[in-house]
């Protein structure tokens, strides 16, 4: 995790090697289409904001048309909490985020490499708003979609710029108590240095903007029972 310092931002330095137990977690960042599902059948107005891409029709939610498979915006972290549990999941911690995003005992930069050209990823706002998800061609070695842009990403970890400091070897799950939570990724309107792998930022849990979603996580044995063994 985390790059050597004076390389780049103080708060995601030193580099330092970590050991996770097993989990899963989403190839791609969740959907309109998938919340407005969740708001439908569980939460009504508890989890909705007017800016999202998703209506409201007496109980029921609908994408708007044609933003279907856009990732779900203007969500606070508790809405994506919430989410998360209804599909008997969680949020990544901040450090399976990169390891999804990073790959097994590799410092690479990026997703898929140490460089960015400007077609792997939406970013910068080349695209001038969001993509599909799964529409970059930049993925990370597990085969996980969007970890370098389109929307940033709410965590499960409070946020500490000092953590790497004293970062637990193994599962570290950040610091017990917080203002901020960590988002990581980047999204389309920040620039290559933002979008790396490493780069951590922290944000109000209940901070709602355009540029920021999420994606699901599980424990390997929650998710074998779901599977039914």
């Amino acid at each position: 995790m985390g790059s050597p310092a004076g390389q780049f931002d103080y708060n995601e330095s030193p580099a330092h090697q970590i050991t996770l137990p097993g989990y899963y977690i989403g190839v791609f960042e969740v959907t309109n289409r998938e919340y407005a599902a969740f708001l439908s059948d569980s939460t009504g107005d508890a989890h909705w904001d007017y800016r999202m891409e998703i209506t409201k029709s007496g109980s029921r939610f609908q994408p708007v048309a044609g933003r279907e498979k856009l990732p779900v915006s203007y969500v606070t972290w508790r809405d994506a909490e919430a989410y998360s549990a209804w599909l008997g999941g969680r949020l990544p911690s901040e450090a399976e985020w990169e390891k999804a995003a990073r790959g097994p005992n590799d410092r690479r930069q990026y997703p898929w490499g140490d460089y960015i050209t400007g077609n792997e990823a939406n970013f910068a706002n080349i695209g001038g708003g969001l993509w599909n998800v799964g529409d970059a061609p930049g993925k990370s070695v597990y085969g996980c979609a969007d970890m370098a842009g389109n929307v940033w990403e709410w965590t499960a970890d409070w946020y500490d710029s000092l953590y790497y400091n004293h970062t637990p070897v193994y599962d570290p799950r950040g610091p017990s108590t917080g203002r901020e939570k960590t988002i990581r990724g980047g999204s389309f309107l920040d620039n290559e240095l933002a979008v790396r792998c490493s780069r951590r930022y922290g944000i109000l849990p209940d901070a709602r903007f355009v540029y920021l979603g999420f994606r699901c996580a599980m424990d390997s044995a929650a998710y074998e029972n779901r599977r039914g063994g």
